[in-house]
């Protein structure tokens, strides 16, 4: 018998407190991006845990949306919209207390 495993990779949600899912983004780039944001020594999204959960909240966020800035400055084109995409999410957090943005590993 074989055994075929399928790779998924990141998906990023913005969730409540209460668990409502108000977003989700499963851009096959996310990984990628990551990768890159380690590589630039970007330290919130380069520890992003590419096989586990990983949130962030509100009082992060300010730190993240810079990193995010810096990162989309840095990538490729190819991978500018991806990292436009995560920046509208880390909006929508902003917008409201007890809002998470949460990177789910596969």
């Amino acid at each position: 018998m074989t055994i075929e495993v399928i790779r998924v990779g990141l998906s990023v949600l913005v969730e409540t407190f209460t668990g409502e899912r108000l977003a989700t983004s499963v851009n096959p780039l996310l990984n990628q991006l990551i990768r890159s944001a380690n590589s630039c020594g970007l330290p919130l999204l380069g520890d992003v845990d590419h096989y586990d959960t990983t949130v962030f909240n509100q009082s992060q966020l300010p730190r993240l949306q810079l990193e995010l800035v810096e990162l989309r400055s840095l990538v490729p084109p190819s991978e500018q919209d991806a990292v436009s995409e995560l920046l509208e999410l880390a909006d929508l957090v902003a917008k409201k207390p007890h809002r998470y943005l949460i990177f789910n590993g596969d």
